[in-house]
Formats: structure tokens, C-alpha cells, sequence
């Protein structure tokens, strides 16, 4: 099935657009599973060393992403969070004429969760010449980081991803509820739900 990133390269072939897609979370775990060898094979290990060394792990795709845009004669470069994107690639991209614009698909600010930002993404904001955000009230954070042009833009459906699937009755027993959520348990959302499962069914 298409991710977020590929449904975006998909979208912009059929406005005609001549697109291809850098896939940058595989390119680190390339890097990752090269770096950390026997370590990359037990799920606890492989995490402290992603957590120690990301940033020299990282080091490799920085010219890998150049050298293919360059070769390739981008105009411009769509960045999908960019966790393992250094500030100084976005601007030697911009150096090279090739606007670099961010969709941030999690909040920047938030540091309690490893995967959902770290100082890199922090340090880009400001140098990204679009930042496109999922919510509202990210906006005023983002301006006063020092972003040059912040718009907003909500999430969406892909119809070739998100459509109705036809459920076995096993798995309806196994699956079943009133209403489900898939996300992070941050301590936010317990509370929120917490809350919302207490008016709602009690």
C-alpha cells in the first residue's frame, strides 16, 4: 500500500508533474543495519545505538540526497518530517536554486518522544523556504521559531490507501468496538479518552 509520501508523489504525476521519491527513512536503516552490524538484529540494542549515534549515522544520506537531486535536476524538494535531514543540506539545496519546502506530519516542538522530533528538525525550521503544518495552533510556534512562510494544511484521505474493507465475523469478534483508536498513548490522549470513555458510556 502507498505511505503518506508516496500518495503525495502520486498526486503530484497526476497534475502532471514530473516526481520521484527519495525514500529517506529506508536510506537510514541502510545506513543503521551497515553502521551497527550484530547490533541491528536485537530490537533493544539497535534502538540504544540508533539513539546514541543517529547524527553520525545520518552523516552518509546527506550526500546521497544532493547528489540525487542534482543528478535528477530537481526544482524542488517536498521533505516529509526530515528526521535525519542536517539544516545544512536544506541549504545547499537552497544554494543550488532548489526551493525546499517541509511537511511536518507529528509537532515539531514535541521532545518527550524520540521519533517524532530531535535538534535537526528544530534547528530547519527556519530555513525551509514553505513549512506546511497539520494543525492551527502549531502556526504561532512555528512563525516565532522563525519560519518564512507557515501554511496550514489538515490531513487528508488517500482513496487508493483509505476505503471500506469487508471484516470476517472472527474478526469482528476478536476487533469489535464502538470507537477505536490507533495512535501514540501520549499522556495527553489518555487523559483526553479517559475523559471522553467516562461521559460516553458510564
Amino acid at each position: 500500500p502507498l505511505g503518506y509520501e508516496q500518495s503525495v508523489c502520486k498526486a503530484m504525476r497526476a497534475k502532471g508533474i514530473d516526481c520521484f521519491f527519495f525514500d529517506e527513512p529506508k536510506e537510514y536503516r541502510t545506513q543503521l543495519r551497515k553502521a551497527s552490524l550484530l547490533f541491528y538484529y536485537n530490537r533493544i540494542s539497535r534502538e540504544i545505538f540508533h539513539r546514541i549515534f543517529w547524527r553520525v549515522i545520518a552523516q552518509p544520506l546527506q550526500k546521497l540526497l544532493i547528489d540525487t537531486a542534482l543528478k535528477n535536476n530537481v526544482d524542488y524538494v517536498f521533505v516529509s518530517k526530515g528526521l535525519f535531514l542536517h539544516p545544512s543540506t536544506i541549504v545547499t539545496l537552497q544554494g543550488h536554486n532548489i526551493s525546499v519546502s517541509c511537511y511536518y506530519a507529528d509537532n515539531p516542538f514535541n521532545t518527550w518522544h524520540f521519533t517524532n522530533s530531535n535538534t535537526w528538525v528544530r534547528e530547519s525550521i527556519k530555513l525551509y523556504d514553505t513549512y506546511l503544518a497539520w494543525a492551527k495552533f502549531l502556526i504561532p510556534q512555528l512563525k516565532a521559531y522563525g519560519a518564512k512562510s507557515v501554511h496550514y494544511i489538515p490531513y487528508a484521505c488517500n482513496p487508493d490507501v483509505h476505503y471500506p474493507v469487508s471484516v470476517k465475523k472472527y474478526e469482528r469478534e476478536k476487533f469489535g468496538s464502538d470507537v477505536a483508536f490507533i495512535g501514540t498513548a501520549d499522556e495527553e490522549r489518555i487523559h483526553f479518552f479517559s475523559e471522553f470513555i467516562k461521559m460516553t458510556f458510564f
